[in-house]
């Protein structure tokens, strides 16, 4: 089976596999192949030392370099060494020392000249060698590069393989078919993925390299993705905003803030030092507690002090925050406030012109109608309708939805509360009885100019009958029963 990997077809970055947006010339990306065989670490020399004696090296500067051997293979080459013999005597000979390097059973000694070191002699586990000059170095030092290399790639679907020429490059910079030993990363290479390889079109590839002594055939099959996990504010996405979230042009986000509170007061709590400057910032918005000290309880924030951070809410906690505690600020979507998280007029729809207070003094001229009164006419003088509150209710109102026993459910259209109010003053009906009336009443009627009054439990009936029902002057009341 093909070693998998998983790369976008333009961009990513997953495990040795490294690919760039193809449609930029020459950045598909670099792909590092382990090779199996040879994936030995070389020993790390330590301290070379001469002797005068022992050996036929001729004074100078000599370099060396060692592998690691196993059943498997050799190892790529270890760092140069150099050391000098000094002038004096031909009789010279070199030690040289090094770590033992883990799998290995063996090790090659490479020498004597600088960037040309030649195979001079293979030894067991041990970790020192003495070279007197009596061998004479021959055999190339193990080097990376594309010789006896061969790469093909498939696309999904595809009917055939494509072979992908190899070339030596330079390791970090792309080159479509691109080879090249990672340094001091034994059995590691580097390859430049053709762009065609990942084009749009196919959701996989499958690459093999093979042919290198030591090398297995090493297949691999690439996923290729449509997203990109290097984009770390869209992830590639053309349906997603190219802004990061909660900024200009990006997702809206529910937190606004979000933190480790640095204290806690009755009624406030001081956000982190992050947390915005501007005074009343998140007046409106509701903090939550999430974690530490009193987590679970949110409250509304009424005043924030931007210098300070201190945050004030609607009522105390329960459970009093502390350095501890984690918060979240969540962003509230509606109308303004102000101090007193009362709505601000000018933010509401048909905006509000007049003052609306809790006892309501005048009513404007134009009112047509109020639903849901049940039981009082229009008044500022108590739970109950008098004939003073009818005086001073403006003119206009023509119906009062859903009043089922106040005076007006009996009087005509055209009529008038202050006409009304008239008639039963002329008729020595005072406020007082008025109130008592309308208490009493449960349902009313007219006919006429003449209005029929049944009694809540309807033991009694009165009528009254006014001169003029357009423009009264004058009613008589009676009880009928």
């Amino acid at each position: 089976m093909p070693k998998k990997e998983f790369a976008k077809g333009t961009v990513n970055q997953t495990e040795k596999i490294f690919l760039q947006d193809s449609s930029k010339t020459d950045q598909s990306g670099l792909v590092g192949l382990v090779a199996p065989a040879s994936n030995l670490n070389p020993p790390v020399p330590s301290a070379f030392t001469t002797s005068s004696t022992g050996g036929t090296l001729a004074p100078g500067t000599y370099y060396f370099r060692l592998t690691s051997t196993n059943a498997l293979g050799e190892s790529l080459p270890s760092a140069e060494v150099s050391i000098v013999v000094p002038a004096g005597t031909n009789t010279n000979s070199i030690t040289a020392n090094w770590a033992t390097a883990a799998t290995a059973t063996g090790y090659k000694l490479y020498g004597r000249l600088q960037n040309g070191e030649l195979f001079i002699v293979a030894v067991g586990a041990v970790t020192t060698y003495t070279d007197t000059g009596s061998i004479t170095p021959s055999g190339v030092i193990p080097t990376l590069s594309a010789v006896g290399l061969v790469c093909y790639y498939i696309r999904q679907n595809a009917s055939a393989s494509v072979a992908v020429p190899l070339v030596n490059s330079v390791l970090g910079t792309y080159q479509s078919g691109g080879f090249v030993a990672v340094p001091n990363m034994p059995g590691v290479y580097e390859l430049g993925i053709p762009n065609a390889a990942i084009a749009a079109g196919a959701n996989s590839v499958v690459l093999e390299i093979y042919g290198a002594t030591n090398l297995s055939p090493y297949p691999m099959e690439i996923q290729l993705d449509a997203t990109d996990n290097q984009n770390a504010v869209n992830g590639g996405m053309t349906s997603l905003p190219n802004a990061a979230a909660g900024s200009a042009g990006g997702l809206d986000t529910p937190i606004a803030a979000a933190g480790l509170a640095q204290a806690g007061g009755a009624n406030t709590i001081t956000l982190a030092a992050g947390a915005i400057a501007t005074d009343n910032y998140y007046r409106g918005a509701t903090v939550e507690i999430f974690s530490g000290t009193g987590a679970g309880q949110a409250r509304i924030i009424t005043s924030y002090v931007g210098a300070t951070k201190v945050a004030t809410l609607g009522r105390n906690w329960a459970v009093q925050p502390d350095n501890t505690s984690v918060y979240a600020v969540r962003a509230e979507v509606g109308a303004a406030v102000n101090d007193s998280l009362q709505v601000v007029a000018s933010t509401v729809a048909g905006a509000v012109t007049t003052d609306v207070s809790a006892t309501v003094g005048t009513i404007a001229t134009g009112v047509t109608e109020i639903a849901g009164d049940t039981d009082t006419i229009i008044t500022n003088q108590g739970s109950q309708a008098t004939a003073t509150a009818l005086a001073t209710a403006q003119t206009g109102i023509t119906e009062i939805a859903g009043d089922t026993d106040a005076l007006m459910a009996g009087v005509a259209a055209t009529a008038t509360p202050a006409n009304v109010a008239t008639a039963l003053a002329n008729s020595g009906v005072t406020a007082a009885r008025m109130q008592l009336l309308d208490a009493a009443v449960g349902t009313w009627s007219r006919s006429g100019n003449v209005i029929t009054m049944h009694t809540v439990d309807n033991a009694h009936v009165f009528t009254a009958t006014f001169d003029d029902i357009t423009n009264p002057l004058t009613c008589t009341v009676v009880q009928v029963s």
